[in-house]
């Protein structure tokens, strides 16, 4: 603080004379300050403020191969992992859970773990591309990702950088693949396991028949999946009934007894239509006359 009295000369009426100066210098973060000035003198007052300091720092200047410059500070990346028990895409403090000790990557080269809130941080982050991946090994057995677990963003300055991860609960489906053997009867086939049969949920996931025709998909996210047996897994000549399946998982949820049932379609009838012979009475040799 600075209280003092500054001499004033007048070069029209060629005097001086004493005006009040009272100065106050305020530090402020990030190495600035804030400084206040009045001054006084007949009829006139000023108030001044004037905030000092770098506008940049040394390292957020860059220049490119051309030359150019530009300013770029650096960021903060956080974000949290969180189980999403209703499956909004929001984490609700009083509904969903945060999960700790996950591992988060950044570029593949630094790493941090989140903590008892399921948040993490990074700080001093180059503005530009980057890549940051959650690690899947310390998620529960039992939990998935809702999204991808790795992705790419772009790190802005000067703004709030979040990426969130949601896990959820997976769910499961089991069932059975039998056959109609007509070998014995084609009247009446018997039923019988089929083995080695594939079955597919959504061209993504698979599993096979084992010797008793059982089937068991695990890990499922929860949504809406359409299974099918694989044609080209079954023997030739039969179809799968039904031909397609639809079921819903829900989180922690074990979808039982899913059939799928092979048979022979009955072989198509064909009908044709031929044309009709026309009748005609023929008499060779015969001659009538009536007189």
């Amino acid at each position: 603080m600075r209280v003092g009295m500054d001499r004033l000369v007048d070069l029209q009426r060629k005097r001086g004379y004493y005006v009040p100066v009272l100065g106050l210098t305020l530090k402020l973060p990030g190495g600035h300050r804030l400084q206040l000035t009045y001054s006084g003198e007949r009829g006139t007052h000023m108030l001044s403020f004037v905030i000092g300091g770098r506008v940049v720092d040394r390292q957020e200047v860059r220049q490119d191969v051309d030359g150019r410059i530009s300013v770029a500070a650096p960021a903060r990346l956080e974000g949290r992992v969180y189980d999403d028990s209703d499956l909004n895409g929001v984490f609700d403090s009083g509904k969903d859970a945060p999960v700790s000790d996950v591992t988060v990557w950044l570029d593949e080269n630094t790493s941090v773990q989140t903590d008892a809130n399921g948040m993490y941080r990074f700080d001093q982050v180059k503005p530009g591309a980057h890549s940051v991946r959650a690690d899947l090994a310390d998620v529960p057995a039992d939990m998935v990702f809702a999204d991808n677990a790795a992705r790419k963003i772009a790190i802005l300055p000067y703004r709030d950088n979040t990426q969130n991860f949601a896990v959820v609960h997976t769910g499961g489906v089991t069932g059975k693949v039998t056959y109609l053997d007509y070998s014995q009867n084609a009247d009446k086939p018997v039923e019988r396991p089929m083995q080695d049969a594939r079955v597919i949920a959504d061209d993504e996931r698979d599993t096979y028949s084992d010797v008793q025709g059982n089937i068991m998909l695990g890990s499922l996210p929860p949504g809406v999946y359409h299974l099918r047996v694989d044609p080209e897994t079954i023997p030739k000549g039969y179809a799968a009934s039904p031909e397609q399946m639809e079921i819903r998982i829900r989180p922690g949820e074990t979808v039982r007894g899913v059939h799928f049932q092979l048979v022979m379609p009955p072989k198509p009838v064909i009908i044709k239509d031929l044309p009709k012979q026309q009748s005609r009475s023929v008499t060779s040799g015969v001659r009538t006359e009536l007189n």
